[in-house]
Parts: C-alpha cells; structure tokens; sequence
C-alpha cells in the first residue's frame, strides 16, 4: 500500500512538472517545427551561380525559398484548412519567408533588372511579382499554391534569360544600397514583432514568422556575396557582411522544439528575444554598409 502512494505521489508529481512546463512555452506541436522541408541556413549547396553570369546566385535563393515551401512535407500550408490550422508554426514560417521574397523580386523589377525609369520591365520578373503577390490564403479559383508555383516558374524563365544573355541584372551601389535597405526595414519589422507581446497561444506564430524570414535572408545575404562582390570589396565592407551573415544563420539555425517565453528573471529561455537580437545584430551590421555605401571614394 506504502509503495502504490508513494508511485502515485511520484506520478502526480511528474504530471504536474509536465503540464507546467508545457504550459511554460507556446503551445507548439511536436513535428510542426522548421525542420520539415526547411532550406539550409545559408543555401550552402543549392545557392550555385555561374562564373560570367552574375545576378544567378541571387535569382536561384529565391528560387529556392520559395519551391522549398511548395515542396515541403504538406506544401503551402497558409491556406490548408488542415495542416495549415494545426501545425501553424510551419505556416508562420512560410509567410516571413515570403515576404522577403516578394520585396527582393520587387526590387528586382524596378531597379536591378533594367537600367533606368524609361527602361522596359523584364516581362518574367513583371509575372513573377504579380504572382508572389497573390493571396497566400487563397483555397482554389486560383489556388495561393497554383500562382506561387508560377511565379517560381517565372522566376526560372528569368534564370535562363539570364544565363543566354538576354535579360540583366546590374550590380551597382546603388542597387545594392536599395537591397541593403529594403531588408533593413524587413529585420525592423520582423524585430518589433518579435518584442511586442504576442500571448500565450501567439508567442510561437511570432517566432517562426521570424524564423521564416531569417532563412530567406541568410540565402539573400549568401547570393549578394556572389553577385556584388565589387561593391563589398570596394568599400571595404567584406567583414560586416560575413557579420550580418553569421547572426542571420545562428536566427535561422534556431529550431527549439517548444517555444518558451520566460521573463528576465526566469530559468527558461525566451526564444522570441533571441531570435530577436540575432536579427538586430544582423540589421545593425546591414546599416552600417549602407551608411558606407553613402560615403564618396576616397
């Protein structure tokens, strides 16, 4: 009798220190975590570009954070009424990828691609835009699916246009100042997100969200190192970007598997606040080579 008190104390006990934990933490779900279909930090292995072709490496990290999502276990999840709903960690983390996405191919068709305001749209960087920009959430009639896929396909048509000669991409100051400043406003955004308080069932959404765009942007960041590698160089500017890079990938490498949100005073970790200060060391770093790139040539 001694002993089944003593076993049943110990049970109760364990229930309880399970329960608290948990309740410590977001509600997250094991297996709905970054880890399905999720693209590597830095695009190490995917990211390829070509000698002679420059804009390649960073139209393919593109590519890929995108079809990455398309091709992950339960594909486009913001619009599954299933998936989508339960394992809403993975659907966070595909929208904030999507945002960086859809502002680099913005970018992209405005200024990168042609030479000035009177210089036509590259008509597959046009498409690609309007289809990234359609409703994530949208069922069927289209499906958010169906026009991402083709705004990855419009995208590909760009790579091969590049790649035969036909299309451009202008690596110049000025354009990769306007990169360095769209993804300075994106950390920013992404930032506050992080620090404003999101609730007890909304604390893991923030998070993945984050994380989303932290992998986008440890991609971007690797291709711009490819493809304006005379801008870096020539402002001396090679150590903020492996800098910014470093704490875009330790953002993007974070995958607990319960989000906590412990106070300053609590043993537990606060994942939100991590992920949070990677990504402003990562924004601080991007600022200063923007601020370097206003300076004149000595």
């Amino acid at each position: 009798m001694e002993k089944q008190v003593t076993r049943s104390i110990a049970l109760g006990m364990a229930v309880v220190v399970i329960l608290w934990v948990g309740g410590c933490g977001s509600p997250s779900i094991p297996g709905s975590s970054s880890t399905e279909g999720a693209v590597a930090p830095a695009g190490a292995g995917k990211i390829s570009g070509r000698p002679g072709v420059v804009g390649l490496a960073f139209t393919e990290a593109l590519i890929n954070s995108i079809q990455g999502d398309l091709d992950s276990f339960g594909g486009w999840r913001p619009n599954d009424l299933l998936f989508g709903k339960v394992f809403e960690n993975r659907t966070n983390e595909e929208l904030g990828d999507l945002a960086v996405v859809r502002e680099s191919v913005e970018a992209m068709k405005e200024d990168i691609a042609r030479i000035g305001a009177l210089d036509t749209f590259n008509p597959e960087l046009a498409k690609a835009e309007a289809d990234l920009d359609a409703d994530p959430f949208k069922l069927w009639s289209p499906s958010a699916e169906s026009k991402l896929q083709e705004g990855v396909s419009a995208l590909r048509g760009y790579r091969e246009s590049l790649i035969q000669g036909e299309a451009k991409f202008y690596p110049n100051p000025e354009n990769f100042a306007r990169l360095l400043n769209i993804y300075i406003t994106l950390m920013g955004d992404v930032h506050e997100r992080l620090l404003a308080p999101a609730g007890f069932f909304k604390s893991d959404n923030v998070f993945y969200y984050g994380h989303g765009a932290a992998l986008a942007l440890a991609q971007v960041f690797a291709a711009m190192q490819k493809d304006f590698t005379e801008e870096i160089q020539a402002k001396g500017l090679t150590k903020l970007m492996e800098e910014a890079q470093t704490s875009l990938d330790l953002a993007a490498q974070m995958r607990p598997w319960i989000v906590f949100d412990g106070g300053d005073d609590d043993f537990r970790a606060n994942h939100r606040l991590n992920m949070a200060a990677h990504l402003n060391e990562a924004r601080t770093k991007t600022f200063l080579m923007l601020e370097a790139l206003k300076q004149p040539q000595p």
